[in-house]
């Protein structure tokens, strides 16, 4: 469905074909935008200011041309304005914005959809909070604007998936695991939790040690070593935390087509990967580490490995 900017852009390209044909190509996508200020019309261009060093003309005196070119065209204007150096500022007309309503209601659910991208495939990646405690207003936020991001991606045209990347591997989780651990033994009578340093203090971990089952635990408690234990209480912690998480988001109204986990790329998946962009040349050695050779894709620094 045409929308009134692609309108707009369609007819300044057949007023600049129709007052100078030399120029047709000169301007083959002419930007439509928004003014910043209220006064300067519903839309402006500045398609005059890049038609002036080719037509060696004015970029004014080629603006008021186009205007009054573009003032006739037919009821979508109610006015055409020059501004400035050269803008062009356009006021749609009444008549045109009520058909909007009518396309609207006419329409329905199809109202604004188009196939722009294609059916390429997109994936948009949000809220991503880590799992070493419950969502907060942020993550709240997060899960609204990248929804909505998703959907509106499916509905011009593009194949928009969703993900959730779950952070379960490194140092947070370790010290996760070590404070549940301390507030089992809590929970069991052994004596006051000692939470590890920068573990996690929440209270939140005092109402998971309480709920544990035989089952549960019993992976853990028959691991053998303390740290082999504290392994074992950061994956029942996890899984705990990202089943509240996942719940709070659907009932909020957000789903994903994909949780994942970082932990399914350790440790193959991050060898394979290293070797193949070392194979391919992208991994340089210096300053006593890896580095990834990202300059030679526009970055303006490498980045370490």
């Amino acid at each position: 469905m045409p929308t009134i900017e692609s309108e707009l852009a369609g007819r300044l390209r057949e007023s600049i074909a129709g007052l100078w044909p030399e120029a047709a190509g000169l301007v083959p996508d002419p930007e439509i935008a928004v003014p910043r200020e209220e006064g300067f019309g519903d839309y402006s261009s500045n398609a005059a200011m890049l038609l002036a060093k080719s037509l060696r003309k004015n970029p004014r005196e080629i603006a008021a041309k186009l205007a009054e070119a573009m003032a006739s065209s037919d009821d979508l204007l109610e006015k055409v304005e020059l501004a400035g150096p050269g803008f062009l500022n356009f006021t749609l007309s009444r008549r045109r914005l009520e058909a909007v309503i009518g396309s609207v209601l006419a329409e329905g659910d199809a109202y604004g959809r188009s196939d722009a991208g294609f059916g390429q495939r997109i994936q948009v990646e949000f809220v991503s909070a880590n799992p070493t405690g419950p969502l907060n207003v942020v993550n709240a936020r997060a899960a609204a604007f990248g929804g909505t991001l998703a959907r509106l991606f499916r509905a011009a045209g593009w194949r928009s998936s969703t993900e959730f990347y779950v952070n379960d591997v490194g140092n947070q989780i370790d010290l996760l695991g070590q404070s549940l651990l301390a507030r089992h033994r809590e929970f069991l009578g052994q004596g006051a939790a000692v939470i590890p340093e920068n573990g996690y203090q929440g209270a939140y971990l005092s109402d998971i040690a309480s709920e544990l089952t035989g089952p549960e635990l019993a992976p853990a408690l028959s691991a053998g070593s303390e740290e082999a234990i504290a392994r074992d209480f950061s994956r029942i912690a996890t899984a705990r935390i990202l089943a509240w998480q996942r719940g709070d988001l659907e009932k909020y109204g957000t789903t994903f087509d994909r949780w994942f986990k970082q932990s399914e790329l350790y440790p193959d998946a991050v060898q394979r990967t290293l070797a193949l962009i070392k194979e391919r040349g992208y991994v340089v050695e210096k300053d006593d580490a890896l580095w990834l050779a990202t300059t030679r894709f526009g970055d303006d620094q490498d980045r370490v490995l």
